[in-house]
């Protein structure tokens, strides 16, 4: 089994609010209220900003009044955006209906039929192209400093508004040492390991407008400590499984692993440090009881993923139920 060479990551990157909010919601004059208090079990304390207009409901007798306090009335918001800032990142979100990448058309044959095509109003390679024209205005060009390298993803969604997405992570160029049969060290061989929280994720509509973005990208990442081999897959394996045991006291439910992958995580303790982790896809399912006069045995699917630190052997849950 390979070990790849790893070291901590440290980050450097802090998100400016006041900035942020002018470059995508046009200013603090736009928000509703100063901001709301949110937390996010990855990126810890932040807050969000609501860009939009409020409504109140008055009273028919009161409406030619002056009111002196008007939020002791109901009121309906009105938010086309938001922008939830934290202190490595930011998510930019709005909420208005955008126009799909994929459109349709619908075709009449004769008086009962009709035949309906999808075309693609721009390919993958288009929206490349708007998103490299769009990010160094917004939030600069997308670098990574020596020893790293940057991989690229791109589709166009056939699911919900069928909107274009790009998304790029760095990933860690290192190498692992190769062995012959007797365990002697032969040499060297490169690899990537990738730094999934560190990325950048954009959305745009079929107009190449923004639907949305996520940035967490760090362009001054730099290696805390010189890497060493990281633990293997199986020591992982047996260190989560003493950790699943310890958590459930001595009776942790079936978990099931779909996948497992090594990766760079944001480190649970220090918002400003990455750490090397074999990452598991985990679920389970706890039995619900059976429906009135029924034989079925329905059963509840709770996703559940954990991580351990290929360094230290810590195991660390991923989700925040």
């Amino acid at each position: 089994m390979i070990r790849p060479k790893v070291a901590n990551i440290k980050r450097s990157y802090t998100a400016s609010s006041d900035s942020l909010i002018t470059k995508f919601l046009g200013g603090k004059q736009t928000l509703i209220g100063s901001g709301q208090s949110i937390v996010s079990p990855i990126w810890g304390k932040g807050t969000r900003y609501k860009s939009g207009t409020v409504i109140y409901a008055l009273p028919q007798d009161q409406k030619d009044q002056r009111i002196k306090n008007i939020s002791q009335y109901p009121k309906l918001e009105s938010v086309p955006a938001y922008l939830d800032v934290y202190p490595n990142g930011f998510l930019y979100t709005n909420n208005v209906t955008h126009k799909g990448v994929i459109a349709t058309e619908v075709k009449v044959k004769g008086t009962a039929d009709s035949d309906i095509s999808y075309k693609r109003v721009y390919e993958a390679k288009d929206g490349e192209a708007a998103v490299n024209q769009m990010m160094p205005g917004m939030v600069g060009e997308l670098k990574v400093p020596k020893g790293f390298r940057i991989k690229k993803t791109q589709m166009i969604q056939n699911f919900g508004e069928r909107l274009y997405a790009y998304h790029a992570e760095p990933e860690f160029v290192t190498t692992y040492e190769v062995k012959d049969k007797n365990g002697k060290v032969t040499g060297e061989k490169p690899i990537a390991v990738p730094v999934l929280d560190s990325y950048v994720h954009v959305l745009l509509d079929g107009d190449k407008l923004l639907a949305g973005m996520e940035y967490f990208w760090d362009s001054q990442l730099s290696l805390d400590g010189t890497p060493k081999p990281c633990m293997q897959f199986a020591e992982a394996t047996a260190a989560a499984q003493k950790w699943l045991i310890n958590r459930y006291n001595g009776t942790p439910p079936l978990y099931n692993v779909s996948n497992v992958k090594l990766g760079y995580v944001q480190d649970r303790s220090n918002r400003n440090l990455l750490v090397p982790a074999w990452i598991f896809d985990a679920w389970y399912n706890t039995p619900l009881p059976a429906s009135s006069g029924t034989t079925e045995n329905p059963v509840k699917r709770t996703q559940d993923p954990f991580a351990v630190n290929a360094l230290t052997g810590k195991a660390f849950r991923l989700s925040n139920i």
